[in-house]
């Protein structure tokens, strides 16, 4: 019927069982991307977001690696990856306006506490999201879904540690513990002001789907 993992149980005429379980894989798509190669070191990250129908390309041929998402388009992906539950709208935000291409996510996220928006009560949703951002949005994700989140992880290390926000400390140690943020720089520096490419949110979100739906 469609992919998937089932319990097959199986009775015989003389009352003989055997249970099993059967897993039917979704056929892969083609890889459409002429600017992602094998040998990148996002290229199995941007395949299996692509596969997972987490992330479409920038054009039908492009995914454009390097360049940064913004803010409504984490809230697109991350309600795709929970299929895309019907919202109504509500003026939230100032600067979200309804029937825009972002609206319906950015509300499903507000509802379910994976954003908040800023002090002044804007969500910026064409702002550049930053690597704390993604991670504290997909560590909220995570606790929707039911998660433990709590985490004693020691992200001191990280040389640029003083940059993140109080706020970001917290989703940053359950993202580092799970696999889902790693440092750049050879590890050295975790970034968190640095914008998010549409490569590292790939990787992030591919990290954070095998940890959620695990």
């Amino acid at each position: 019927v469609k992919a998937g993992t089932a319990t097959i149980t199986v009775t015989t005429i003389n009352g003989k069982t055997a249970t099993f379980e059967v897993t039917v894989k979704a056929k892969e798509k083609p890889f459409p991307f002429e600017d992602v190669f094998k040998g990148q070191w996002y290229y199995e990250y941007v395949d299996q977001a692509y596969q997972l129908g987490l992330m479409t390309g920038a054009t039908e041929t492009l995914f454009k690696p390097t360049v940064s998402m913004n803010r409504g388009m984490v809230a697109i992906v991350l309600h795709r990856m929970e299929g895309e539950e019907e919202v109504s709208f509500a003026p939230i935000f100032p600067d979200v306006y309804d029937k825009q291409y972002f609206t319906t996510a950015v509300m499903w996220a507000k509802q379910t506490g994976i954003i908040t928006g800023y002090n002044n009560g804007t969500f910026m949703p064409l702002k550049e999201v930053t690597r704390e951002e993604m991670a504290t949005m997909i560590q909220r994700f995570a606790k929707y879904k039911g998660l433990d989140v709590a985490s004693s992880k020691d992200i001191t290390y990280f040389k640029d540690y003083a940059d993140i926000s109080t706020y970001a400390k917290a989703p940053i140690q359950w993202c580092v513990e799970n696999g889902v943020l790693s440092g750049k720089f050879e590890g050295t520096k975790v970034d968190p002001l640095g914008t998010a490419t549409r490569a590292e949110c790939a990787k992030m979100l591919v990290q954070a789907y095998k940890v959620i739906y695990k």
